[in-house]
């Protein structure tokens, strides 16, 4: 079995995270603003993997592993940030991911059903843009 890579895996504006395709999302929580309720982190969890962390920054994609095995809610409202379990808000838990990929200031989670959730810089032209989410419903039924 291949080591997981560890610490920041990727920083740059177009990247495929290849652990990530054809897995079972476990977990998706954000790391929210308590103020304007921007995404600030958003971390996924997959089956057999530890919790992984992506987020945007000056048209940049980050995606990071500092193997956190459990998330530490109570140090999150030390910063002033909410937790937001976007698997029950979205409706999306045990989706199979077909892919996760960073490309024009998108960090995009496509799930098999082509459902998309979408993490976005709101400003293209403004390097200190906020984040937001757009999750994508795929809303053609497909052949079963």
């Amino acid at each position: 079995m291949q080591e997981e890579l560890r610490g920041r895996i990727y920083q740059d504006d177009h990247f495929v995270v290849s652990d990530f395709s054809d897995v079972i999302l476990e977990g998706l929580v954000g790391m929210e603003d308590e103020e304007d309720g921007r995404p600030v982190i958003v971390f996924i969890k997959i089956k057999g993997k530890n919790w992984h962390r992506f987020f945007l920054d000056a048209g940049y994609g980050f995606w990071e592993n500092w193997e956190e095995e459990e998330l530490d809610k109570e140090e999150w409202a030390e910063d002033e940030v909410v937790y937001v379990d976007y698997i029950e808000k979205y409706n999306i838990k045990n989706k199979s991911i077909d892919s996760v990929f960073c490309k024009e200031d998108k960090i995009t989670i496509q799930f098999k059903n082509k459902d998309q959730f979408v993490l976005q810089t709101i400003t293209l032209s403004d390097m200190d843009s906020s984040s937001e989410i757009n999750f994508i419903k795929n809303d053609l039924q497909e052949d079963r």
